[in-house]
């Protein structure tokens, strides 16, 4: 994989993680802008290696392409200046920070972008035609005092290009994985696990036991399903701590209501004086045991996460 597409692609990773993408959906403007700023400078760069790919050609078929390639190397800069705005705030100074990237927006727009009233008609410009190849061009320049030619190396402006931009991308990367490498810091040593101990288990086997015993045990049944719902409504408020949101974790979002669910039923039970009759609590019972500890892998992979 090329540098540019490379880079994007671990772009695209960190902000479809569970740890980042929360934060930028709650901003549906700004991240429908930078999903497009990510296609853009990488429709752009395909657009680059396609014309890398071409024969060598002349004036014929050379306008079509010139002005095609410019194009798309002006397009991926203000797409990667965008991108950089949208999802860490910072913007891009061509002018001032990317010199080499300010001089191909100046060939762009001398030769193509305003050839007939560049610097507020200061002068006019003109690719010269029998010019044309797939390595270069050379364009004229003519003022009130003078006429120049200015030679371009496309292969050299295209080198400059994909090592600038993906220099830029990278910093925009770094940044974004910095903030997800120091927010995972924030947990490391804090093992969310335990939330659901093993102890656990012992209130389940009460829960059993309750479903075999008479009416006078059915407060301390009771305190078994408070106990085993204030040990999981707990450990929720240790997944959001991370994730900021369940949003973010379908599967435990879904595994959080089904928990949910049978610890208000088993509840309803205990309260109708139904919990010892035929096998329905049981059955719950079966259940919960089976959704809590499909629900402790969930959490034994959030900890390997913030671990790595």
């Amino acid at each position: 994989m090329k540098p540019i597409h490379d880079t994007l692609y671990r772009i695209r990773e960190l902000i479809n993680s569970a740890l980042k993408q929360p934060e930028l959906l709650s901003n549906k403007n700004n991240w429908r802008k930078l999903c497009s700023s990510l296609d853009h400078i990488s429709d752009a760069q395909q657009a680059i290696d396609k014309y890398k790919s071409l024969d060598d050609f002349n004036t014929s078929d050379g306008y079509l392409f010139i002005y095609g390639l410019l194009h798309s190397v002006f397009l991926q800069q203000n797409t990667t200046k965008s991108l950089s705005l949208s999802l860490i705030n910072q913007d891009v100074d061509f002018k001032k920070d990317y010199p080499k990237l300010y001089q191909i927006r100046e060939v762009r727009n001398d030769s193509i972008g305003h050839p007939t009233d560049r610097r507020n008609d200061k002068y006019i410009t003109s690719i010269v035609q029998h010019s044309i190849r797939k390595k270069g061009f050379e364009y004229m320049i003519l003022d009130d005092t003078a006429r120049r030619f200015e030679y371009v190396d496309i292969f050299q402006l295209l080198e400059t290009q994909e090592a600038l931009i993906n220099k830029i991308l990278l910093k925009v990367h770094d940044v974004i994985k910095n903030e997800i490498d120091s927010h995972k810091e924030t947990f490391s040593d804090m093992n969310i696990y335990d939330t659901i101990p093993d102890t656990v288990n012992y209130h389940l086997e009460k829960l059993y036991e309750g479903c075999h015993s008479n009416s006078d045990h059915i407060e301390f049944t009771k305190i078994q399903i408070h106990t085993i719902s204030e040990l999981f409504a707990n450990s929720l408020l240790e997944v959001e701590k991370r994730y900021k949101t369940l949003d973010a974790l379908p599967g435990i979002e879904h595994q959080s209501k089904k928990v949910k669910f049978l610890l208000n039923k088993l509840e309803d039970l205990c309260d109708n004086n139904r919990f010892t009759e035929g096998y329905f609590a049981e059955a719950l019972i079966d259940s919960l045991k089976l959704e809590l500890h499909d629900y402790r892998k969930f959490l034994k992979n959030i900890d390997e996460e913030f671990k790595t």
